[in-house]
């Protein structure tokens, strides 16, 4: 059976014919036509023509991926990031956010990994938004491959989130030039250079300064999140859209071939609850259609 046949027919047939179809498929065409199709798959199904592709050496992309994420389980995901990366190509920024909340841990580490290895250069809007999500060991490395210095600002709005002291020099470069205009006063005539008391800091002073970099910490916390709620409140989940569904919308998930009403969204996707009582998470709009009943 040639893929064109299978792409226009899938849809008709019963699910022992679907699975016979697969199986009989010799050749598959280009990976966004597979995952369009595994998409709209019940998960057993998707599953079997993901590896049937697979074994025919379709490798897919991270578009891809979100295409089928919560049709096929997360192992599947990562073994298809992990091939992905054999192509020592490297990933859109937004692409690595949204794969932050689709793979393993362990594999998300990896894909950062290899992008800073491969040359993409991690601002540090990206690095707060893989926070949580990424090891900070990782988002380190990452910030460490960069080849042009961070800006003062981007040296504040990571503090909390890596420890700034472990980025090379070269990157704190703006930081170590605004810590000279600042603290520089051999030119302070207001000095008194005639104490000579010698007292050294007590526990007051201690406590002052614990609470100044406290209180700096929570500054560059609350910018950050500032930051990323002006994001999310105006634009889509994934990446800069207007968001197309809200919560409360009545939908169909293509997928499951049922309709249900959105409760919630976040970068992961759509929490959405059928009609039958089922709770589905991390949904992609491309699985949703509007439904009227």
């Amino acid at each position: 059976m040639t893929w064109d046949d299978f792409y226009d027919r899938f849809g008709e047939w019963s699910d022992s014919t679907l699975a016979s179809r697969i199986s009989s498929l010799k050749e598959m065409g280009p990976s966004s036509e597979i995952a369009e199709v595994a998409g709209c798959l019940n998960p057993q199904y998707a599953e079997k023509l993901i590896q049937k592709a697979v074994s025919l050496g379709k490798i897919f992309t991270p578009e891809d991926l979100m295409e089928i994420n919560g049709v096929v389980q997360k192992a599947t995901l990562d073994s298809l990031a992990e091939l992905y990366m054999t192509t020592k190509k490297t990933m859109e920024p937004d692409d690595i956010i949204e794969l932050s909340y689709m793979l393993s841990s362990k594999m998300i580490d990896k894909v950062v990994r290899y992008n800073a290895d491969m040359g993409l250069e991690f601002t540090a809007d990206l690095v707060i938004e893989l926070e949580g999500n990424v090891s900070t060991d990782v988002l380190l490395y990452a910030l460490n491959k960069r080849k042009t210095p961070l800006s003062s600002e981007d040296l504040e709005e990571l503090e909390g989130v890596i420890d700034i002291s472990q980025l090379s020099r070269k990157l704190r470069k703006h930081m170590k030039d605004r810590s000279e205009d600042e603290y520089d006063d051999e030119d302070d005539d207001s000095y008194d250079y005639g104490d000579t008391s010698g007292r050294k800091p007590g526990l007051l002073d201690k406590l002052g300064v614990f609470f100044l970099v406290s209180e700096t910490d929570k500054y560059a916390k609350k910018r950050r999140e500032k930051r990323q709620n002006e994001r999310g409140s105006s634009f889509h989940v994934f990446g800069n859209s207007p968001a197309k569904y809200h919560i409360g919308d009545y939908v169909r998930v293509r997928s499951r071939r049922m309709s249900g009403t959105i409760l919630d969204r976040s970068n992961s996707g759509y929490s959405i609850k059928l009609d039958d009582g089922t709770f589905l998470t991390s949904v992609r709009e491309s699985d949703i259609e509007r439904s009227l009943f």
